[in-house]
């Protein structure tokens, strides 16, 4: 116990660390800052700064005057430089905000560059640096705005109803040969229009999960199976859409405080091998 309390003295942590794997001393919570370092190391990791774009279409009139290499390069080294403090623990909720602010002035300034995928993960990076102790959920709404949005919408579309969107979708464009094999043996659009209509029930019915406290577990669990479930239908992660969906997440945990007590059989050897194995993953010393 005495160890266990030394590991965790306020002196000790007093300072964010460099480790990238250690999450304490921050301005962030815990939850928050495991979002926002996977989705900075998977912006790193997929090279996305090479698509950062210059100033081409851009929604807001003027932007295209700046000149194009400069915007660019600055833009890309912001977005490199915010990216690692993330990840590196420094000034993590200033770092969340610039990042996510130059994805969303990347947006603005290229109709070329803009996605629904890079708008809503640059949305994840803004309203974390906006989060503070004591003020409102900021990614958790963004999450139920996305899901009712994109539920709505397909509520209003003839072509989901119908099931007519799925089927030319699966057959036509991904060439799915199980689904294929599955359609022809059932009545027409019927496989397509039950795919559809599943999807609209589940992006609706996951909102007010996302909006009631004691309903988070569900929104966790149907946020991450759905998604899982399109890329691996699809194949593809739509960019940045599958990291920063599930990523979001995180957003509904409350990470323990404080140590963890672990009881184990000290009788048992294979205990005690998990036990060093644990000491060993415990970097920032939170199980007694």
């Amino acid at each position: 116990m005495a160890l266990a309390t030394s590991t965790l003295t306020p002196a000790a942590a007093s300072k964010p660390s460099w480790n990238p794997l250690k999450f304490g001393s921050t301005d962030l919570p815990t939850g928050l800052l495991i979002m926002v370092k996977s989705l900075a190391l998977v912006l790193l990791l997929t090279n996305h700064v090479r698509i950062l774009p210059d100033p081409w279409l851009p929604f807001v009139p003027g932007v295209d005057l700046i000149p194009p290499v400069l915007f660019q390069r600055t833009l890309q080294t912001v977005f490199i430089v915010s990216a690692l403090a993330v990840l590196f623990n420094r000034h993590v909720r200033l770092a969340s905000l610039v990042l996510g602010s130059t994805m969303l002035l990347a947006v603005l300034s290229s109709k070329a560059y803009y996605g629904n995928n890079k708008t809503f993960c640059g949305l994840m990076f803004f309203l974390t640096g906006l989060s503070a102790p004591g003020t409102r959920p900021f990614v958790r709404w963004q999450l139920g705005i996305t899901y009712f949005g994109a539920g709505l919408n397909k509520l209003l579309d003839t072509d989901w109803h119908s099931g007519v969107f799925f089927e030319i979708w699966a057959v036509d464009r991904l060439h799915h040969s199980w689904y294929i094999a599955l359609d022809s043996m059932l009545p027409p659009l019927f496989l397509g229009r039950l795919v559809c209509w599943t999807t609209i029930m589940t992006e609706l019915g996951v909102v007010p999960c996302i909006f009631i406290r004691r309903l988070y577990y569900w929104a966790i669990c149907a946020n991450i199976l759905f998604q899982s479930s399109l890329l691996l239908f699809t194949g593809t992660t739509f960019t940045l859409f599958f990291y920063s969906m599930t990523a979001a997440s995180l957003a509904f945990v409350n990470w323990p405080e404080g140590p963890l007590h672990v009881m184990y059989d000290t009788r048992r050897g294979l205990a005690r091998r998990a036990r060093r194995t644990s000491e060993l993953l415990d970097i920032e010393g939170k199980f007694a």
